[in-house]
Order: structure tokens, then sequence, then C-alpha cells
């Protein structure tokens, strides 16, 4: 990692910090060539990272590539090897009844057949747990993001699909709690998030979004948590009005009742449930509006100490980061289960299957309304830390999306392999 290129990312932090940021149906950021990985929540301290990544079909085209109704570059390589090179730190540091988290990272990415992708990533998230006068207590939250967005998003018909667009994404939050006596609390928080394309052909989907939400907590004398909440957002793609087609625009606001519980049925399972209803409404009417009932399942079971799973099943309105224009309803499922033999040695997978029918749709493709996909995916992962700062990473996946639209059929194997190394 240059010098040159550390001191772009920090700038572009600090540029950043005076933004705020908010969405519930944001989906995890997707980078092509491999995601950023999560941000060492168990790490303190400065750290390095070595990854590299096989994906057998970087831009997720479909095996007819005669769906996408323009020819491709004859020397393109759809293959490719991936190099990601990271430094990072993270740290969890206590003042009294007060504590900070910090989350640093910058990553060098290097594409060995398709150099034009080369870019460097990073993240930068900073998050205050903060507590006072014995009844009020909270989290302020700030987080910073970029990377290349992910190819299978947008499908045009020409080759500006293949194009570089690296997506940045701004996210500031607060939470507070007042607990009203042992068992009792009301909730409460803000957010914003702000999503931003280089790509000139992607800043459609430049998105912002504020939340608010408030609600009341019960806790049982057994610790099992009641809650009901009320959820509003409001929505908007600030570049979308700036395409000619103006029965296009998709502005929404979204309102949200939900109850939810957590229910620990032992020391090795325990329930999560929310349920809610869903309103989402477009002010000009614009088609793909959405009311009904929304919920979400999650099961944690660890019948023994080396073993544990969790299995979820759910009916949400998602959208990925970086097409939120082209959100949709998931219905799905997932289990992961883990098993560490040792306690330096850890197995793991992750299967998921999800029907989605999307609501929204791209502004440049009339054709995609009415799209429905199935995505189904597993990953199998080895983690083996021989030290405290010593870490290898292994893994596996294998992505199958299933489309009434031909030109959104792909499939693709992705293998990385990581060395980690922190520095006490």
């Amino acid at each position: 990692m240059s010098a040159a290129s550390m001191c772009k990312f920090a700038r572009s932090v600090h540029r950043h910090r005076a933004r705020l940021a908010a969405c519930p149906a944001l989906v995890s950021l997707a980078f092509a060539g491999g995601a950023l990985a999560q941000s060492n929540q168990d790490a303190a301290g400065f750290f390095v990272r070595g990854q590299f990544t096989y994906d057998d079909n970087l831009f997720r085209l479909p095996s007819d590539t005669g769906t996408l109704g323009a020819p491709l570059p004859q020397d393109l390589e759809t293959a490719d090897y991936v190099s990601r090179a990271v430094l990072g730190f993270a740290e969890q540091m206590h003042f009294g009844r007060q504590s900070l988290r910090v989350d640093l990272r910058a990553d060098a990415v290097r594409f060995d057949r398709n150099d034009h992708l080369d870019h460097t990533a990073g993240r930068g998230r900073l998050a205050w747990n903060w507590r006072a006068l014995g009844r009020l207590s909270g989290t302020l939250a700030a987080d910073y993001r970029r990377g290349l967005a992910d190819f299978a998003n947008v499908r045009t018909a020409t080759e500006a699909e293949l194009f570089k667009d690296m997506l940045e994404t701004v996210d500031y939050s607060g939470e507070a709690r007042v607990a009203l006596g042992p068992r009792w609390a009301l909730l409460g928080g803000l957010r914003r998030i702000e999503t931003e394309h280089s790509a000139a052909q992607r800043r459609f989907d430049d998105f912002e979004a504020n939340t608010a939400h408030a609600g009341v907590e019960y806790t049982t004398p057994a610790d099992h948590r009641v809650a009901l909440e009320y959820r509003f957002t409001e929505a908007q793609f600030p570049n979308l009005a700036a395409l000619e087609q103006a029965s296009y625009r998709r502005e929404y606001e979204q309102s949200m009742l939900l109850a939810r519980t957590r229910y620990v049925a032992t020391v090795r399972t325990a329930f999560d449930v929310e349920y809610g209803y869903t309103r989402r409404r477009h002010p000009d009417g614009t088609p793909g509006e959405f009311s009904g009932n929304t919920w979400r399942a999650q099961i944690e079971w660890e019948p023994r100490v080396k073993f544990g799973t969790t299995l979820a099943a759910w009916r949400e309105i998602k959208a990925y980061a970086d097409a939120e224009s082209d959100y949709f309803i998931s219905d799905g499922f997932s289990i992961e289960p883990a098993w560490s033999p040792v306690r330096s040695l850890t197995f793991s997978m992750e299967l998921s299957w999800e029907e989605l029918d999307f609501l929204g749709s791209n502004p440049l493709l009339v054709e995609d309304q009415g799209r429905a996909d199935t995505l189904r995916s597993v990953q199998a992962n080895i983690v083996y830390s021989p030290r405290d700062h010593l870490r290898f990473d292994l893994s596996w996946r294998y992505i199958e999306r299933d489309s009434n639209r031909p030109r959104s059929i792909y499939d693709a194997n992705v293998a990385t392999a990581a060395v980690q190394w922190r520095f006490l």
C-alpha cells in the first residue's frame, strides 16, 4: 500500500465526516472480486492482510452472452485473479462508562487480467457507546465505505456494463434508550445514508435517505425482550430526474409498524422474531408501490460447545447498496453452521436461497419491469489462527442466479486465500 493511496483514503474519510446517513432497505455492499471483509471486531491495534481471489465470472455474465443484445469485446477476460493488500487499525477504547470503537482500513486492489479495474478501496468507522444520568444510553456511529460496485446489479444491452464504477457510501446514525425502570424503556433513533457512483452511467442510482424510528421495549424477569417500533423513511434519487423518462422517478416514503422479540429458551438456544406491516409509496404514484406484511425469524442454536448454527427465514423489502432504485421483495432462508474442533481452527458454511420479486426497476431497462429472480449460494470457510496475532483464511463460494430476464442469469465460483498479521 503506497503512502499516496493511504493519504487519498484518509482525505476521503475527512471530506465525508460532516455528512449524515439512513435507509432500512440497505443491503450489505457487494464488490466485484471479493467483498470488503468485515471490520475485524475481535482485533485491536494495527494489522496487515494479504488476500488472493480467483473469480471465474468477474462480470457476472450469462452463459449465453447473445441475450445481452450487443457484442462483448473480443479480448474480454471474464475470469480473473484479484489481489488485495490491506492496512488497517481497530481499537476499542474505554473512558469510564463510555466506549469508542475505531475501525480503519485501506485496500489496494489489483486485477491480473483487467487492470483497468485496479482501485483503492477502504472503510472508516467510529462508534461511540454512551451512557448518562444512569437511565440514558445509546450509540452514535459514522461509517464511510468505498469499493467497486457489483457488475451483477446493472445489466444493459451495451458494453457499458463493463465500466469501472466506484461506490462511496456514508452512513451516520444515532440511537438513544431511556430506561423507565427495570423492565420498560423508550427507544429512538435517526439515520441518514448517501451513496454516490463515480461512473456517469450509474449516477441515476445515487441515493439519499433519512430514517427516524421510535418505540417502547419491555424486558421480562427471565431477560426475554419484546418491543414495538414505528419507522419512517424518506428517500430520493437526486440525479434520476435528469433522465428523459420522467415516469421513472423513484422517490419514496416508507412507513413500518414493527413488533419484535428475543426469546432465550436456554443458554444454548435463542429466538429472534420481527413481524410488521410495511407501506412504501411514491409521491407521484409511480408503479412499484408496496403494502403488506414483512417479517424475519432467526434461531441461534449451540447444541455443543464446539458446534453451533444459525437458521434464518424472511420476507423483506431490500435493495442492493449500488442499485437502490432496483428494489425487490425478498423471500428466503439461510443456514450457517460452524464447528471449532480446537480453539485455533474453525470450519463454517453459509447456504442461502432467495426469491426476488422486483418492484422497482432499472430506469435504463423498461423490459425489466416484472423481473423475478431466484438466487442460490453456498460458501465454505476455514479460519486457522495458530497465534493471537496470526490468521489464515480459505473460502470458496458458488453463486447461481436464475431469472425470467435471460440477461440476468449467471453463475460464478469465487475462491479466496488470505493471511492476516496483527501487531500486538
